[in-house]
């Protein structure tokens, strides 16, 4: 599932964030990676976030290693 499929099920939020590496920002549209992981980033969980009507998605990702890279 992508963030904006999540997005889509969580129709009743009062506010969705956005989390990775530990953090957790409220989703701003004027945020450049923000936009870019709407559509095309995977997730990895939705939670609740400490109150009612507010949820966390959970962004998935893979480390890269240096080595190999060209």
């Amino acid at each position: 599932m992508t963030v904006a499929e999540a997005i889509s099920v969580l129709k009743g939020a009062e506010t969705i964030y956005l989390a990775w590496d530990g953090l957790s920002y409220p989703i701003d549209t004027n945020d450049t990676l923000m936009m870019d992981a709407y559509g095309k980033y995977l997730v990895k969980n939705i939670g609740n976030y400490f109150e009612a009507g507010k949820f966390e998605i959970e962004i998935a990702f893979q480390p890269v290693k240096a080595e190999g890279r060209t």
